[in-house]
């Protein structure tokens, strides 16, 4: 981007805040403060205070839109992500939230079913004196069964069992893959089918172990040193617990480097699309014994799976009849204590921490163990605990409001579609009947997923996560072969976020989310350029690098000419090539092969709620608030979305795949540079670091 060697100003009026304001946020900071708040907090998502009015908005905005919030919230030590939305005012609803549960775990006659679930499960796992004294008895089971193998024909069977002990986390955490059930790649939503991934990995990603780098280097030392470390802890010798280390980095490297790139993953749906039955599974996989692993698991037999990376299988296949099964046994020890530590003693918990928080992630502290309680509650019993947030703190007004600002933005995306000079009618047609499919579920699922077998114990914290995680697996797997659940998302009702999801084309909104915007709701703006922009860009990822590789119904299907796709392919390109361009704020390049989908989806947004914005206050102009006009305002509060901070470890993991947003200050530069509505709102003249050459700017829809 063209930076003037020297510009004037723009003028941000900015006159400290009215009394009534001021006593707003004296107010909020008071309750944020209070254990178990009678009411959830509240963060305003247009914050004056969060501003720099020192700066240009011309060659910086995100400084003008974040600084503030930077000079004023530096990163906690107990995390090493740091987010204004996503990460602070999240903890603060966590925190709201977790003192509900204190109140649940405290007992009384009072409680109702679900506080009692989850106050009995957070009482539990706060007892440490417990977890000292059962000590590893939580791995004893799966021990006894790892060196009780005979031969790796036994691996199938006692990987099963460890995939259905081990803590339930999705994608995270299995031995050698993780399965999943989501929509056939033909039928799409009409039918549920087995996912089989690749995973085994003990670090964030492929890059971490084929990187040559000096930081990648030490890293993978420190991974090995801390192997041996856990393996010495369960009563391996020094000696053979580095030989084993040794063994299983070099297991994992194996796994890691027959990987897919990110950025084919994240963009090509046909690659990670690979319809198999269960003989041609054991086909592609001679030697590993789909059918033990299955009956082991609990999966109910399938009639159809899909194999996300058939090289991966393969390159599993090849391992299982070349790694010793000395190897694979130490493998399999390591990656039990691993996942398990949370339910150990605290030398097992400290290791962990001191690996994966404080060297790879760079965080200064683990945190409390209140909120790890709270994680585990929210992790494992996500329905109960929404529950019992939805009853407090879900404002039913607030679905119907957002409900009628989607209908607008919709409208808006329509006139797009059918306004693309660049799209022929062929694709435009297919574009409108998906536009109109797309389903929006806001708050929380219409139906709760109950599982009446589940038991949860004040005085059995292991007994509780092993109950929970087996509840979790029936509630996930309970479908396959029939129609994808509608109610069954992917996250709580307590998470901060939503997502769209390209096999029930339906966008989720949860109610955490929602109060995050609920100060918004009174100025117009700052709720179009807020929950509008937010709505906008998940609706957006219908039509994204990925999404427009499914129809209305879910189905992997191109329903594009050639013409239009190559058309679209090379507008995509130009936001891939421009955030290429970028960094982290650590220094890391940007692959914007990997990024486009989101930044395509955060263009348009911004672009399209504006639409709906001016659509809506046609008949009633939008006065001027605290000297930032509507458009000023609508800016700021999309831009305050992406204040962010993190350690240089967790944007190193950003860059090797936790991540596919460009966040912080790439990703408001990277929109705002190719929006004219940018430049008008602030003034803003070419040659300017925020505005592109017209030859250069990036326009999608």
């Amino acid at each position: 981007m063209a930076v003037a060697s020297a510009c004037t100003a723009v003028p941000i009026r900015n006159p400290r805040l009215a009394m009534r304001y001021a006593c707003f946020l004296l107010l909020t900071f008071t309750v944020l403060t209070a254990r178990a708040q009678d009411a959830p907090p509240l963060m305003p998502a247009f914050d004056l205070d969060a501003l720099d009015t020192s700066a240009n908005a011309c060659e910086n905005f995100y400084q003008v839109a974040c600084g503030g919030w930077h000079a004023a919230n530096p990163i906690p030590d107990d995390v090493a992500f740091w987010s204004r939305p996503f990460t602070q005012y999240a903890h603060q609803m966590d925190d709201y939230v977790r003192g509900l549960v204190e109140t649940a775990a405290a007992g009384g006659t009072e409680r109702t079913p679900d506080e009692q679930t989850v106050g009995d499960y957070y009482a539990a796992c706060m007892d440490a004196t417990a977890l000292e004294a059962r000590g590893l008895a939580p791995l004893q089971p799966e021990l006894v069964l790892i060196d009780g193998m005979a031969s790796v024909d036994d691996l199938a069977a006692v990987v099963g069992v460890l995939h259905r002990t081990i803590p339930y986390v999705p994608e995270h955490g299995e031995p050698l893959f993780y399965v999943f059930a989501w929509g056939d790649p033909v039928e799409g939503s009409q039918a549920t089918r087995l996912w089989i991934s690749p995973g085994g990995l003990g670090l964030p990603g492929r890059d971490y172990y084929i990187a040559d780098d000096s930081a990648s280097v030490a890293l993978r030392t420190a991974y090995r040193a801390h192997i041996a470390e856990m393996l010495e802890m369960l009563g391996t010798s020094p000696g053979e617990a580095g030989r084993q280390a040794e063994a299983i980095l070099a297991l994992e490297t194996a796994l890691a480097t027959a990987k897919l790139s990110q950025s084919v993953v994240r963009n090509d749906a046909a690659v990670t699309s690979n319809p198999v039955t269960p003989d041609e599974l054991q086909t592609l996989t001679p030697h590993f014994r789909w059918a033990d692993f299955f009956r082991a698991h609990g999966i109910p037999e399938a009639e159809r799976l899909n194999v996300r990376e058939p090289t991966s299988l393969r390159a599993l296949d090849s391992l299982v009849t070349t790694i010793p099964l000395a190897d694979w046994k130490a493998y399999l020890r390591w990656h039990l204590v691993a996942e398990r530590a949370s339910l150990l003693p605290a030398m097992f918990r400290e290791a962990r921490f001191g690996f994966y928080g404080r060297v790879l992630e760079g965080q200064a502290a683990p945190p409390s163990r209140e909120r790890a309680c709270f994680t585990h509650v929210e992790r494992d019993l996500p329905q109960a605990l929404s529950r019992v947030f939805v009853a407090r703190a879900f404002k039913p007004a607030m679905r119907t409001q957002t409900v009628a600002m989607f209908d607008e933005i919709k409208a808006v995306m329509r006139r797009r579609i059918e306004g693309a000079t660049w799209m022929g009618p062929e694709t435009k047609r297919e574009a409108l009947v998906k536009l109109d499919a797309v389903r929006l579920s806001i708050g929380h699922p219409d139906e709760w997923m109950d599982d009446p077998r589940l038991v949860v114990r004040s005085d059995d914290f292991f007994g509780n996560v092993q109950r929970a995680g087996e509840a979790l697996r029936r509630a996930h797997f309970h479908g396959l072969g029939q129609p994808l659940d509608l109610n069954n998302w992917a996250e709580p009702a307590t998470w901060m976020g939503g997502y769209y999801d390209n096999r029930r084309n339906a966008i989720v909104v949860t109610a955490a989310m929602l109060r995050y915007y609920e100060t918004s709701f009174d100025d117009l703006a700052v709720r179009y350029g807020g929950l509008g922009a937010f709505v906008a860009h998940e609706l957006l990822h219908a039509f994204d690098t990925l999404g427009r590789q499914y129809d209305a119904e879910g189905h992997l299907r191109d329903w594009w000419t050639e013409a239009d796709a190559a058309r679209f392919e090379a507008r995509a390109q130009c936001v891939a090539e421009q955030f290429s361009g970028y960094e982290y704020a650590s220094g890391i390049p940007m692959d914007g092969a990997f990024v486009v989908a989101e930044q395509v989806a955060e263009l348009s947004a911004w672009d399209i709620a504006w639409e709906a914005f001016q659509n809506a206050t046609v008949s009633a102009r939008s006065p001027d608030i605290d000297g930032f006009s509507p458009l000023q305002r609508y800016l700021l509060t999309n831009a305050q979305l992406w204040c962010t901070d993190a350690t240089e470890g967790r944007w190193r993991a950003m860059a090797a795949g936790r991540s596919s947003k460009a966040w912080a200050a790439p990703m408001v530069h990277g929109t705002v540079s190719n929006l004219r509505l940018f430049a008008e709102g602030f003034g803003c003249r070419a040659g300017q670091a925020m505005v592109k050459p017209p030859e250069s700017v990036c326009t999608i829809w």
